[in-house]
């Protein structure tokens, strides 16, 4: 509160002394890391954005203070990564090397800018495992796709574009931690494009309101004042282009008459001994049988609803016998760990292992989960990678982070970039990133938003920062100016 009512009395000095004249202008930046409530004239912000207050001066002439605000935060995101011993691990632009399963596992933080500004830190927890012994090449595994011709598949690291319709046969390698190859054949079934669209035809759509209530049709506010039926038309664009004419019929129906008061019954069924949430009253029954209550709600006509609930309570069930075993498979490969229970099970041998868990049911009998896991060998290792496409748009001014790189173009137009990642295989995969830059939009106009409402000669309405009351049956109109995302007023 201090520091808000310092922030008022600088502003406040500050505008004094400057000279009389028709407008002042002050802007004023403020940036904060974490979430605030900021208070700005008779405004109390917590969102960024740029805000703008009037001040009328003792002298002549309006003082107009324009507010920068950002509000942002810090963030923590957890990692966790495993490599073998021997291994290198990249963490940033940091290369992770020499690390022994003995010390493991490791941490790591690294910090970076997120998009409010702030701090981002990323923490990675690294464990090391021992090495393993080698395994034996894979069989080949099949994959299938289906694409449409013309079309693009990114297979691997090779973008496959068939121009004919039918299958396609292509092959990829993977290298495993062994260093055998893993062959991966892909049969891309091309289809025919489809045809072309026609234009829609309209589009019937009904809806039910009461008289002086608004419905929102697209981007108009319809509110009927008489009772029937009103017409109304609105279009969309499909993906072929072609409009699509949205037709309304709205049912404008009379006000309802008020209600009388109601009486509603209600059931449910608990254990005797059990809580039961009724209204605003705890039920505990302790003997079994029905027990009835009674609750009121006021409708919106201001007459009671009577709530009565018939609340069967039953007897508390028998306790129950322990559980028979229950089997459990899963499927591994060797030198992978598997979490069974809160136990980690990391079998160093190609073959099945047994393994058993209790958990105690809700008797306090113990029922036993009996795992077989199945250890495959390990796949076959992995060749280096081509080349990857990426592409990404921003406006020219705006950055982009490609990597451990800030790029900002300052000019339009396509700019290459270069960004190498280590695959668990130790090879290079080199990312080509076309970043298109594009001349910034050009700014908005002022705008002008038309509202409407409704209230009774007893009720208040608030409008910006006024409170309107004791008005009189009829229409009064007024207005209150905002600043939008380009300055202008609204």
């Amino acid at each position: 509160m201090n520091k808000q009512l310092t922030r008022i009395i600088s502003l406040l000095l500050l505008l004094v002394s400057m000279p009389m004249s028709a407008a002042v202008s002050k802007v004023i930046t403020a940036s904060f890391c974490e979430p605030v409530t900021y208070l700005f004239g008779c405004q109390t912000l917590t969102t960024s954005g740029t805000y703008h207050d009037t001040l009328t001066r003792v002298m002549p002439g309006d003082s107009i203070v324009e507010l920068r605000l950002t509000i942002g935060h810090t963030d923590q995101t957890p990692l966790s990564a495993t490599i073998t011993e021997g291994e290198s691990y990249l963490f940033g632009c940091k290369s992770l090397t020499g690390l022994t399963a003995a010390g493991s596992p490791y941490e790591y933080k690294d910090t970076l800018p997120n998009v409010t500004g702030c701090d981002s830190i990323i923490v990675l927890t690294l464990t090391v495992n021992a090495p393993v012994p080698p395994c034996a090449p894979s069989a080949d595994t099949p994959a299938e796709a289906t694409i449409t011709v013309g079309d693009s598949y990114l297979f691997g690291c090779t973008v496959l574009k068939p121009v004919t319709v039918g299958d396609t046969i292509a092959y990829d390698s993977l290298t495993n931690y062994c260093g055998e190859d893993s062959v991966i054949v892909l049969t891309l079934h091309v289809q025919a494009a489809p045809t072309p669209c026609a234009p829609s035809a309209d589009t019937p759509e009904e809806a039910t309101i009461t008289v002086g209530d608004s419905y929102l049709f697209g981007c108009t506010v319809l509110t009927p004042v008489t009772v029937g039926d009103t017409i109304a038309y609105d279009s969309l664009t499909n993906y072929c282009g072609e409009d699509s004419v949205i037709v309304l019929t709205l049912h404008v129906q009379a006000a309802p008459t008020p209600c009388a008061p109601s009486a509603t019954p209600k059931e449910a069924t608990i254990t005797v001994g059990d809580s039961y949430l009724f209204g605003c009253t705890v039920l505990t029954p302790v003997t079994v049988g029905d027990t009835i209550a009674y609750d009121s709600l006021t409708n919106y006509c201001g007459e009671d609803s009577v709530i009565v609930l018939t609340l069967h309570v039953q007897a508390a069930p028998t306790p129950c016998a322990p559980s028979a075993d229950t089997p459990e498979e899963a499927t591994i490969t060797v030198g992978d760990s598997y979490l069974f229970g809160c136990t980690v099970l990391t079998p160093v041998t190609v073959g099945d292992t047994i393994a058993y868990d209790s958990l105690t049911n809700y008797c306090g009998e113990d029922s036993v989960i009996v795992l077989t896991l199945h250890v495959q060998a390990a796949p076959t290792p992995c060749a280096p990678s081509a080349d990857t496409p990426a592409e990404a748009t921003i406006t020219v001014g705006d950055s982009y982070l490609f990597g451990c790189t800030v790029l900002k173009p300052v000019t339009v137009g396509d700019t290459i970039a270069y960004d190498s990642l280590t695959n668990y295989c130790g090879e290079d995969s080199v990312i080509v990133l076309t970043l298109h830059v594009q001349v910034a939009p050009v700014p908005c106009e002022p705008d002008s938003t038309d509202l409407s409402a409704s209230i009774t000669t007893t009720d208040s309405y608030l409008f910006g920062c006024r409170i309107l009351s004791g008005l009189s049956v009829g229409s009064h109109i007024y207005r209150d100016t905002l600043t939008n995302q380009c300055g202008e007023d609204s």
